[in-house]
């Protein structure tokens, strides 16, 4: 879609998240986030203290848990950098901590009693904060005394283990790491259990490395689980690399939290895998978290929105909705509506129903967040009201729109102005919804322009888009002020599009000859050389 609304996306960090093609996450983006997790027993709150990477955990670091009655916790957080509150009476609390003079602090955490389970979430620091004065001294990233050794070409390549390896008890179900003297430094071992702590054969697992914070994601040689429930791999670099596993059960990828190997001994990490929940309770369980995005791009008589969403499944399960699967309608008069590229492939979109465009959710939906990006038009004379129905609890919902003179928003509140590449931008907070509701705003003093009925024919189109690709393709000098009139002309041939698709959703159009999906398919062709223009 357009540049603006693609470019904020990322610089929101708000890329796209593929399920099978896990990325290591950026702990920033957690900090201060309440996850609840089957693995912590319940009543338990772990808060992880890092130094802007997983590599560099906070020792002997004093947190504080305050209940919403001023009642204070406290606890110095370990070797990995925890800090652990067990037995915390249900209710709502605050994680603070302090370090060389900067305060970070956690959301609201909303402590249940069993069957609830426990919370986990991390504070992280920028990578330039100083460390406490009493931490020990930083050692050397220790390289795996055996298996395949590191070559001057790259990482070592890790090796699946086929034969017998030392015997060890299985670790705990817990879904940490775990040291493993049986394992020499440089293995992996693997374990999955289900919800029982019984170990799980025959389970698909996959591993992903990561070099460095900079490096791209590895996909490692894929094993399944043998009758004990583990998998091994040998001749893996230690130090600074980071691993991540998935294991592929109920129709869909599981992943690990990240980890890094142990540098002295072998590494053992547990993984429980648990059946997918169903039903009404279940769904009332998920929300729309902090993250989610509607950006809002000013076209003329148009209004581009780009939707960008975190369902949050708080359940240490998957959700599981239904043969016709989870339902996320779209705003009201939505036309044009476009999934954007690399998200997850359960997602599509419904447009059986006129006026009831919706996102469509199939199969089980993971525990923790998922992200679905969606783009789509609005028509508007001067004001735009949004309305889009709340199909599951709205928690967290923030505006995007640039700033102009006339510009008026209602329903937003904080609203704040801020600089970006050249663009001057309007953040805002949108009031929360229960399911069922519907999320509201008025946008007012928009451009707008007395259009007629627009109409277009496939040759132009075609003839427009040929003579754009062989003048990007050409590259003598002289081909710009070219490139800027075959772009003039792509806008145009733009706008008259949508108001050929326009004028069929209104029936102004009797008798048309040219079908939806063909006016569908030369706009996206127009979106996408529009997009390469920008990138140029």
């Amino acid at each position: 879609m357009l540049r603006l609304s693609v470019l904020l996306a990322v610089v929101l960090g708000l890329g796209s998240v593929a399920r099978a093609q896990p990325m290591m996450p950026d702990p920033a983006q957690m900090s201060g986030i309440p996850r609840p997790d089957g693995a912590v027993p319940p009543g338990t709150v772990t808060v992880r203290l890092l130094i802007g990477a997983f590599t560099n955990p906070i020792v002997d670091q004093e947190v504080s848990l305050t209940s919403s009655s001023g009642t204070k916790l406290k606890a110095k957080s370990d070797a990995a950098g925890r800090a652990t509150f067990a037995g915390v009476p249900p209710g709502t609390y605050e994680a603070r901590t302090e370090l060389s003079g900067v305060v970070k602090s956690s959301q609201p955490i909303q402590v249940q009693s069993a069957p609830a389970p426990g919370i986990r979430l991390m504070l992280v620091f920028p990578k330039d904060t100083p460390p406490p004065t009493a931490a020990p001294a930083a050692t050397a990233p220790t390289l795996p005394a055996t298996g395949t050794p590191t070559s001057p070409a790259g990482p070592a390549t890790a090796v699946p283990v086929t034969t017998a390896v030392p015997a060890s008890p299985p670790p705990p179900a817990d879904g940490q790491v775990h040291p493993d003297a049986a394992l020499p430094s440089g293995t992996l071992r693997v374990t999955v259990f289900d919800e029982s702590n019984k170990p799980l054969s025959a389970v698909p697992v996959t591993l992903y490395r990561r070099a460095s914070s900079e490096a791209q994601v590895e996909k490692l040689p894929a094993q399944t689980t043998d009758a004990g429930g583990s998998v091994v791999w040998a001749g893996m670099p230690t130090g600074a690399a980071e691993y991540l596993v998935t294991l592929a059960r109920f129709g869909f990828e599981q992943p690990s939290e990240p980890f890094h190997l142990n540098g002295t001994a072998g590494t053992a990490l547990s993984v429980v895998s648990r059946p997918p929940v169903r039903g009404e309770e279940a769904r009332r369980k998920l929300s729309l978290s902090s993250g989610s995005h509607l950006i809002f791009d000013l076209q003329e008589d148009m209004v581009q929105v780009s939707e960008i969403l975190r369902i949050n499944n708080p359940m240490p399960q998957a959700f599981e909705p239904g043969s016709d699967g989870l339902r996320i309608p779209l705003a009201e008069g939505a036309v044009a509506p476009q999934l954007q590229p690399g998200g997850p492939s359960t997602l599509s979109i419904d447009q059986s129903s006129p006026g009831n465009v919706a996102l469509v959710w199939k199969g089980p939906l993971p525990p923790g967040e998922s992200m679905v990006q969606v783009a789509f038009m609005l028509r508007h004379t001067g004001e735009l009201t949004f309305r889009q129905p709340a199909s599951i609890q709205v928690a967290d919902l923030r505006v995007v729109i640039e700033k102009r003179p006339e510009l008026k928003l209602d329903g937003v509140t904080d609203i704040q102005e801020r600089k970006w590449q050249g663009h001057e931008l309007l953040f805002g907070q949108l009031a929360g919804t229960s399911e069922g509701g519907q999320i509201t705003l008025t946008i007012s003093g928009l451009p707008a322009e007395q259009r007629a009925t627009r109409m277009i024919g496939g040759l132009v189109a075609l003839l427009v888009t040929l003579a754009f690709l062989y003048l990007s393709w050409l590259g003598k000098p002289g081909e710009e002020r070219a490139l800027l009139t075959a772009k003039r002309q792509l806008l145009v041939d733009r706008d008259k599009l949508l108001g050929e698709l326009l004028a069929m959703d209104d029936g102004e159009i009797g008798g048309a000859k040219r079908t939806r999906a063909q006016v569908m398919a030369e706009l996206t062709a127009i979106y996408r050389l529009l997009d390469e223009a920008d990138a140029d």
